[in-house]
């Protein structure tokens, strides 16, 4: 009998310990609300003691510890009545929505609230020029890009009545006209739609015209862009372009290392390609959306009809672009592109005529040397052996691998010591040779010192 009488107090002690525990009693869901609006996530806690604390995070970021602000954002509030500790976001933005936990220590415990927003649509085409001109026969291709939430639904129209031709397509945002006919001429409209404020509209105007070269004779194509490689950033947008013309009308392509661009193929996902005539010559414009590492490599506009073929190509990369290098005695100078910061730089040589580049040792980069994307040094070779010509090249690192070489080396012929006037400069070649030389070069470098002597 006193067995169970003391097993039921040790029960009934447990209840009323495990009852006095802290422990949230609001479970976790889901919001949806529009921009602008604002939005209340609860909290309620039964038993509260002095031990428990209350930590509201978005994600990992902590944005309340009990009513402590960590998170500097007049937007957030915590509203604390009695034991519920509320959650308040006024004029929701876009970015806000994301997971927002609420949780306790002593015991550990907590909930997770789900904050969707609904975006309002936003458009706009590409290209960008307005008017967009081209010319009977080729065809057009435009592009209206959409942001929201929902993802917005887009549609095209034609302003001022005509319908759209029958040769039109649209798919993904795109509009394809093929073989414009002078009836194309006019203003499109793209429309994007959620059910979320109002629509977003953007229109562009559609001028073709008729071959104004038709009395000249038949020419071959030339091709011709600005910048031979383009520092880009992961995650970027990009438009590549090359000017051309030629007569008649040319077949445009772009090549990526070596493998023509099929916009159809998912390999090619995110790419686009525009095209726009201006006063003596067309534009080819390839846009790349988002950036990846995938991205990186060799971009060839072709150009071609029956009267012969040319291409460009535009180095496209996250590393370092080629170097531009310069000599000056025994001085060499470079420059090269790179939107994130260079780590390092490797200095390649070898004797004229030879094969085999000799890797020199890494020299380290300094910020100093940044002027926005381009960076710049010059470095004293005064290890290179007196009274031979060499020939130069070199690559820079970032933070996502070694870029390319410079398009072509350099050469730099190495003055014989009596043509050297700062003995500092000797001096310091002779500690090199002590240090970093073969026993080939080191002989050479005797036999030049007892000549010498």
């Amino acid at each position: 009998m006193a067995y169970n009488i003391t097993s039921l107090i040790f029960l009934t002690s447990l209840i009323i310990l495990d009852c006095a525990r802290a422990i949230i009693t609001t479970e976790g869901r889901s919001f949806i609300v529009d921009e602008g609006d604002s939005v209340e996530l609860p909290c309620n806690i039964r038993n509260i003691g002095e031990d428990t604390v209350v930590i509201w995070k978005r994600g990992e970021l902590v944005l309340f510890t009990d009513e402590e602000v960590f998170y500097e954002d007049q937007r957030f509030q915590l509203r604390r009545k009695d034991n519920n500790f509320t959650l308040v976001i006024e004029r929701v933005e876009p970015y806000d929505g994301a997971k927002y936990v609420c949780e306790i220590t002593s015991p550990e415990m907590s909930i997770t609230h789900t904050l969707e927003v609904n975006v309002h649509p936003m458009v706009s085409i590409s290209p960008d020029t307005n008017p967009l001109l081209v010319n009977v026969g080729e065809n057009m291709v435009i592009k209206c890009s959409v942001s929201g939430n929902p993802p917005p639904k887009v549609t095209w129209t034609r302003q001022g009545g005509p319908k759209m031709p029958a040769r039109a397509t649209s798919k993904d945002g795109q509009l394809r006209i093929t073989r414009v006919t002078m009836d194309d001429s006019g203003v499109y409209e793209c429309t994007a739609s959620n059910n979320v404020g109002v629509d977003a509209h953007d229109t562009i105007e559609v001028r073709v015209q008729a071959d104004q070269y038709g009395a000249h004779e038949p020419s071959a194509p030339w091709v011709d862009s600005v910048y031979s490689y383009i520092p880009v950033r992961l995650g970027q947008d990009i438009n590549l372009t090359c000017k051309y013309n030629a007569k008649p009308s040319p077949q445009v392509d772009w090549i990526y290392n070596g493998f023509t661009i099929n916009f159809s193929d998912d390999r090619f996902k995110g790419l686009m390609q525009y095209a726009a005539r201006r006063d003596n010559y067309s534009e080819s414009i390839l846009a790349i959306e988002n950036i990846k590492e995938d991205n990186f490599g060799d971009y060839t506009c072709r150009v071609a009809n029956n009267l012969g073929i040319k291409e460009k190509t535009i180095y496209v990369s996250g590393r370092p672009g080629p170097p531009h290098l310069n000599t000056s005695g025994t001085l060499l100078s470079w420059s090269v592109h790179s939107v994130d910061p260079v780590i390092e730089y490797q200095i390649l040589y070898r004797f004229s005529n030879d094969d085999t580049w000799q890797q020199f040792k890494s020299i380290r980069a300094n910020k100093e040397e940044q002027d926005g994307n381009v960076w710049s040094r010059s470095e004293d070779l005064v290890w290179l052996r007196p009274g031979l010509e060499y020939e130069l090249q070199m690559k820079a690192r970032n933070a996502l691998g070694w870029g390319s070489l410079a398009r072509s080396y350099v050469t730099m012929k190495t003055p014989f010591f009596d043509n050297v006037t700062n003995d500092k400069k000797v001096n310091s070649v002779k500690q090199i040779y002590a240090s970093r030389s073969s026993c080939l070069s080191i002989v050479s470098f005797i036999a030049v010192s007892i000549f010498l002597l």
